[in-house]
């Protein structure tokens, strides 16, 4: 539940019958990676959408010129 707990936009919830925390948001998530910092068992792979991608990639590019 440290995901749960430590999410600093409250997307996550917890299903009582899966006994897991569950994103309920997921178009609130900034994409911060906390959650994923936080597991302790590597159960979260943030994937970035595609839009931040392609500013990320363009971003390395211009720095490596």
């Amino acid at each position: 539940m440290l995901c749960y707990n430590n999410c600093p936009l409250d997307v996550f919830g917890f299903d009582c019958d899966l006994k897991k925390s569950v994103v309920l948001y997921p178009d609130e998530c900034w994409h911060c990676g906390a959650c994923e910092l936080d597991c302790p068992v590597g159960a979260i792979d943030v994937r970035l959408p595609l839009q931040v991608n392609c500013v990320r990639r363009r971003t390395v590019d211009i720095k490596k010129m």
